[in-house]
């Protein structure tokens, strides 16, 4: 990964290096290896709109996978929202809740 080769933490860390520092640390061996070193590396954003409908197809399998996610992605710059209409226990889960930021946004209409 380009963080691994510019010895870097994650993805703020990598951005906040200049052009320069980041070539001496990849250190190329072309132009055309030059060319492909990117200067800034963009954050991902994964959005999951009705978390409830994925829960009622495969808790166990789809809970692994959003826990993981959770787990590794906030460091390389990859963040998760998480959007249901029905925020139960048994959609939005304990390990989920406990992996995630705590950072909830709700919205009740009358």
């Amino acid at each position: 990964s380009y963080a691994c080769r510019a010895k870097v933490k994650n993805v703020a860390e990598y951005n906040s290096l200049g052009s320069e520092e980041i070539l001496r640390r990849f250190n190329p061996s072309s132009a055309e290896e030059e060319a492909k070193i990117p200067k800034r590396i963009p954050y991902i954003v994964i959005v999951i709109d009705e978390l409830a409908d994925l829960m009622m197809t495969a808790a166990k399998e789809i809970e692994a996978y959003i826990v993981r996610l959770a787990q590794k992605s906030r460091s390389i710059g990859i963040h998760l929202v998480l959007a249901t209409q029905r925020p139960q226990a048994t959609v939005v889960t304990g390990l989920i809740k406990s992996n995630m930021p705590p950072s909830f946004a709700q919205s009740s209409g009358k």
